[in-house]
């Protein structure tokens, strides 16, 4: 915008507006969703481990049944 100066001549000014968050409201919610994201991450592997659990502890049991099969055929 045109501009006088002290000295009465006339010119034009530039100007830079820089907007900075001080305080950014939504991280709270950010960390509780990650929390809960991390929570839901933590639940599937315990359940992925239990299923590897189970399937270790059945192999015997599995493969009798698939030689027995074997036999009968």
């Amino acid at each position: 915008m045109p501009q006088k100066k002290a000295h009465n001549q006339t010119g034009w000014r530039a100007g830079i507006e820089v907007f900075l968050l001080l305080f950014d409201p939504s991280t709270p919610f950010n960390l509780i969703e990650l929390e809960n994201q991390k929570r839901g991450v933590l639940v599937g592997l315990e359940d992925s481990l239990k299923e590897l659990e189970l399937l270790v502890n059945s192999a015997d049991y599995e493969y009798s049944y698939l030689l027995s099969k074997l036999d009968y055929a």
